[in-house]
């Protein structure tokens, strides 16, 4: 069969159609941008599906072969950046069609049998997620690495502690170090648990009502490494966008975490607190003011996980007002995803070198614990005396005011706590470990993918 080469066709094109080409600029967007980050998971899921469309009887073994020859040849090119998507083409999902056609004629066109470009994106899109996620995760722990060698440094270090910005009770440096340390740690154990939801393969609905051809989407499922695979068409279609928004709500509660590290940073980091102070190779110069030191760095990482906030929020306002099934809008959904997955990278890479970096000034820590921090300890040794709480917190709120406490009598009660802050890290560090493992090893089977879809 001779097959007529037209390398700027649209997937949709039929014969005799005009397109306004204004229309046309418009629809397409941004996506032959966004989706030069999906070549290799459009490739890989191209793949199995030729490996499900052999199985079927719809391809030849010599139509599977060129295909998976040619798909990983573009996975190559897609790897390094070098595969280009022409924006006549509209996205990468054509660009590969169009390719393979143009290389081996009748075998290209029988590619997208079984799909609609839909279910062939939302493949790609939970492909990709599903590396990404990991791949923030790995750096997640990376960064857990990082906290760990700095309370070890520092796990003993006082610090006031604040509440309503006043100071409370006496804390440490490793206390505070402790409490961000268990929160990435529920990070990364909520970041495993969103895999487990990403675990479906929506491929198989095509345009969201089944196929009339024989399929075998759990074949598919399988080559790729999904747990399972939608059983309602319907149902894997209503899910683009959503599982999406699942992991910009587990960004955006990881960088909630952050901010508040920076925050404190920020806070200790100024000449009124002087507890701690970033190098010079990690701040900047004023343009006018000569002795200026600014904490860019903790800024603009502050800003980042504000952003994360405004991309859960437009990519939930586009898939929330959407009726069943597939609509334009979804198209929408990339954006953000991509977005807040790239300033997810930045932030982790900023908390690295700000807490690699930062320093603490002992001395000005000692001078803040004052007199007051220890009231709470004076009530606590009335109880345990037998004297009821409220009257011993009324007696101590006296001292405090007549100057009587005694805070060289009261500093040792915060060894026991600092001993339990102690053991939570080391029993935390045990639980990372495990988790490390988890995520060393889906990033190995992840990393195999492509030698079995293609080979």
């Amino acid at each position: 069969m001779k097959i007529k080469r037209q390398r700027s066709r649209r997937l949709w094109a039929k014969s005799g159609e005009v397109t306004d080409e204004v229309m046309q600029r418009l629809t397409v967007g941004e996506d032959p941008i966004l989706d030069s980050a999906l070549v290799v998971h459009d490739c890989v899921g191209s793949a199995a599906h030729a490996r499900m469309l052999a199985k079927c009887g719809h391809l030849s073994k010599p139509e599977l072969r060129k295909l998976l020859i040619g798909l990983r040849k573009i996975f190559k090119l897609g790897k390094i950046g070098k595969f280009n998507i022409p924006a006549a083409l509209e996205d990468v999902h054509t660009a590969i069609e169009t390719r393979l056609v143009s290389q081996f004629g009748e075998a290209g066109l029988r590619i997208h049998t079984a799909r609609s470009r839909n279910d062939q994106v939302m493949l790609a899109m939970r492909l990709f997620l599903r590396t990404e996620l990991l791949n923030r995760l790995a750096s997640t722990l990376e960064l857990l690495d990082i906290v760990q060698v700095k309370f070890q440094a520092l796990k003993d270090v006082p610090l006031p502690g604040y509440t309503h910005m006043q100071p409370a009770m006496p804390s440490s440096v490793g206390m505070w170090l402790h409490a961000l340390y268990e929160e990435l740690l529920v990070i990364v154990q909520r970041g495993l648990s969103l895999l487990e939801d990403l675990d479906v393969s929506p491929l198989g609905g095509a345009a969201g009502f089944g196929v009339s051809i024989k399929t075998d989407p759990a074949f598919v499922a399988n080559i790729l490494k999904f747990k399972q695979h939608y059983r309602s068409p319907i149902q894997a279609n209503n899910s683009r966008g959503r599982e999406e928004l699942h992991a910009l709500q587990w960004i955006t509660t990881a960088g909630a975490v952050m901010e508040k590290f920076v925050w404190d940073m920020l806070l200790y980091c100024s000449r009124e607190f002087g507890f701690f102070a970033l190098p010079n190779k990690l701040t900047t110069g004023s343009s006018i003011m000569p002795q200026k030191r600014n904490p860019d760095l903790l800024e603009l990482t502050r800003s980042r996980c504000a952003r994360l906030r405004g991309y859960e929020t437009e990519l939930a306002w586009i898939i929330g007002k959407l009726p069943t099934s597939y609509h334009r809008d979804l198209q929408l959904t990339k954006r953000p995803v991509m977005q807040a997955l790239k300033d997810f990278s930045e932030i982790l890479e900023m908390m690295k070198l700000s807490l690699k970096g930062f320093t603490v000034n002992r001395k000005r820590l000692e001078a803040a614990m004052h007199t007051d921090l220890y009231a709470t300890y004076d009530a606590y040794r009335q109880v345990k005396l037998g004297q009821p709480f409220r009257e011993a917190y009324r007696v101590v709120a006296k001292r405090v005011v007549d100057g009587t406490l005694d805070p060289k009598a009261l500093q040792r009660d915060f060894a026991p706590i600092q001993k339990l802050v102690v053991s939570g890290m080391r029993e935390a560090n045990r639980e990372v470990k495990k988790l490390a493992v988890r995520v060393a090893e889906r990033q190995r089977t992840l990393a195999k993918l492509p030698d079995t879809v293609f080979n």
